[in-house]
C-alpha cells in the first residue's frame, strides 16, 4: 500500500506552559505559526450535545495550498476541576496535491484515518511535537460508495439537489434533524462535482459560529439547535423531517452571504 505522511495537530484544553485553557497543545513540523492560528480560529471549546458520544467530522481550506480535516469528540474532565468535559479536535492537514489523490474528498479522508487508527482518543501526546502521520495515498473506501451501499431515510435526492443549487449560489447551509449527519454529508459531497470540492467547507455537528463560516452544517435530531444563529449568518435551513415545499419559497428570497464560489 502506497502512503503519505501528512502533518496533524490537537486543539484541546491544557494548563501546560504560560497559556492555560483552549489552545494548540501540539503539532507536527509542517503546522506553522499561520496554519496554527487558523486552526485555532476553527476549532470549537463546546459541542451543541452533552452526549459524551458526539463526535463531528469537518474540514476546511486553512491556506491556498492546505486543507484541514479534522474529528471533534468528548475528552475527559477539563483540567480545571469544575466538571465538565474537555473538548478535542484532532486534525490533518493534505497539500493540494495529496488532497487530490482523494479527490478532493474529505469524508473519504476522514474514515480512511479513522480505520487506520487516526484521529482517535487516547492520544499519546509527549511534549508540543507530534510526529507526521502516514495514511495510504488512496482513499479505502470513496463516498459514492459509501452513499450507494447506505439508505438514507432523511433527505431524498430532489432534497439533495436543492441544497447544491443554493451552494451554487453562494450561499450557506444547515440541514437540521439529522439521524445521521456523516451519511448525509457523505451523499452530498458524492454528488458534488471534484472542482467543487477544493473549496468546501462542513461540519457534521460544530455549533454555529460567525468564527467557523463553514458552507454546509449537518446537525443530529439529538441537537438542541438555537436556529436564529444561523439564521442571524443568513443560513439556509433545511429539516429534515419537514416537506421541502415549505422551504423553498424561504429559499428563494434569502439573501446569502459568502459561501462556496459560483459553478459548483
Amino acid at each position: 500500500m502506497d502512503t503519505m505522511n501528512v502533518d496533524q495537530a490537537v486543539f484541546a484544553s491544557s494548563d501546560r506552559g504560560t497559556t492555560k485553557g483552549y489552545q494548540l497543545v501540539s503539532k507536527s513540523i509542517g503546522v506553522d505559526r499561520a496554519i496554527g492560528t487558523a486552526l485555532s480560529h476553527w476549532a470549537p471549546t463546546r459541542l451543541p450535545s452533552e452526549n459524551v458520544n458526539h463526535w463531528s467530522i469537518n474540514a476546511f481550506p486553512v491556506s491556498d495550498d492546505r486543507f484541514a480535516i479534522s474529528r471533534t469528540v468528548v475528552g475527559g474532565p477539563e483540567y480545571s476541576g469544575r466538571g465538565g468535559r474537555e473538548v478535542v479536535t484532532l486534525f490533518l492537514l493534505l497539500s493540494n496535491e495529496q488532497f487530490a489523490f482523494y479527490e478532493w474528498d474529505a469524508i473519504a479522508v476522514a474514515r480512511t484515518a479513522i480505520a487506520m487508527g487516526m484521529l482517535r482518543l487516547p492520544l499519546q501526546i509527549e511534549g508540543d511535537q507530534l510526529p507526521q502521520a502516514m495514511i495510504p495515498s488512496r482513499p479505502i473506501m470513496n463516498s459514492m460508495d459509501l452513499a450507494d451501499g447506505q439508505p438514507d431515510e432523511d433527505v431524498n435526492e430532489s432534497m439533495l439537489d436543492d441544497v447544491i443549487a443554493i451552494l451554487n449560489d453562494s450561499r450557506r447551509v444547515a440541514l437540521i434533524g439529522l439521524n445521521d449527519p456523516i451519511l448525509t454529508a457523505t451523499r452530498l459531497v458524492a454528488r458534488l462535482p471534484i472542482q467543487a470540492r477544493q473549496n468546501f467547507s462542513f461540519t457534521t455537528g460544530l455549533p454555529p459560529s460567525v468564527h467557523r463560516p463553514f458552507h454546509a452544517h449537518f446537525f443530529s435530531s439529538e441537537v438542541t439547535l438555537k436556529q436564529h444563529a444561523l439564521e442571524a449568518q443568513k443560513v439556509v435551513c433545511f429539516h429534515a423531517q419537514k416537506k421541502f415545499e415549505q422551504y423553498r419559497s424561504q429559499v428563494l428570497v434569502q439573501q446569502g452571504s459568502v459561501g462556496v464560489p459560483h459553478g459548483m
